[in-house]
């Protein structure tokens, strides 16, 4: 276990390694540097919330979905400035260890999106909904869907959107598919689809 650890925070530093190397090349051509490193600083922060969670958490094989959506969104929300109304669903889906940080990153930067782009009066996060679902052969489903006016995965990467760029990486390390279109009601839909193994049946 103490090597399995070891081995987690190696991967993890790495890539936040990388995450630093991206916002400091975005600073350099960016018109508010400073938000570019608030930016980052935020994300080093949703990185904080997941180990926190692993690390103090009863189950050594994960984190159950429900508390995963609330601990993420709350800190995400709450270093934005912005009230905690957002819709929350989870199915037990347990999160992995290893997928945890990741599907942590993915989730910041989404809800980040919605909050800016997905608000129509910029005020208020009611218009935002997560849901985590099971989904059959082993996978899960996380959805971020908001009343923004929407945007296309080959227009954001065209116009050299650093988040998404961000989110698509993260996507493949969980061996998953990214997906952007309407929502139910109108407005935006991203859907991360990734593998989640069933929980083992307790003994």
């Amino acid at each position: 276990l103490l090597n399995e650890l070891h081995h987690r925070v190696k991967n993890n530093i790495q890539m936040l390694v990388g995450m630093l190397a991206m916002s400091r090349r975005a600073a350099a051509w960016a018109t508010d540097p400073q938000a570019v490193l608030a930016e980052a600083s935020r994300r080093l922060a949703a990185v904080g919330t997941v180990h926190q969670m692993l690390y103090l958490g009863d189950n050594l094989r994960g984190v159950p979905g429900e508390t995963f959506l609330q601990r993420v969104a709350g800190g995400v929300l709450a270093s934005l400035g912005v009230p905690h109304g957002v819709s929350l669903l989870a199915d037990p889906v347990e999160i992995s260890n290893d997928a945890a940080v990741p599907l942590g990153l993915v989730l910041h930067e989404l809800l980040v999106n919605a909050v800016k782009h997905g608000c129509p009066d910029g005020t208020s996060t009611d218009c935002i909904r997560i849901s985590l679902r099971r989904l059959p052969e082993e996978m899960a489903e996380l959805r971020v869907e908001d009343d923004g006016p929407g945007f296309t995965l080959d227009a954001a990467t065209r116009t050299g959107a650093t988040g998404l760029k961000l989110v698509l990486g993260l996507a493949r390390q969980l061996n998953g598919e990214l997906s952007v279109g309407p929502g139910a009601v109108g407005g935006t839909c991203v859907v991360l689809r990734f593998p989640a193994p069933a929980d083992p049946p307790k003994e």
